[in-house]
């Protein structure tokens, strides 16, 4: 079995390839419950990074072509504010992050 996981394995089943957007957009699934949702920006808060509770989060979000990020969370005003690689069974890559279009807080 290549996927461990129960979601690998059933992701597996239905795509080729796609195993990671399906897990991406599991956990934008999971964030719309208020207490996971709370739960995610509270870890995000440890690290120093400080976001309003109601960003919109979504998967797979094309953006003029500038990338493609895992999950994306855009403010009251459209703005991508956070972006998520999820990495569930890839590795990072030697090649920098190309989101530079991206208004993030500093920290």
């Amino acid at each position: 079995m290549a996927n461990e996981s129960l979601l690998g394995h059933i992701s597996g089943e239905f795509t080729s390839n796609q195993e990671e957007n399906i897990a991406s957009a599991s956990l934008v699934y999971i964030l719309k419950n208020k207490i996971a949702r709370k739960a995610f920006f509270e870890f995000i808060e440890q690290v120093g990074f400080k976001f309003d509770s109601d960003l919109k989060i979504q998967a797979q979000v094309h953006e003029d072509d500038k990338g493609i990020p895992d999950i994306v969370g855009k403010d009251k005003a459209g703005r991508s504010v956070l972006i998520i690689e999820a990495k569930f069974w890839a590795g990072l890559t030697g090649h920098p992050v190309s989101y530079t279009h991206l208004t993030l807080p500093t920290i």
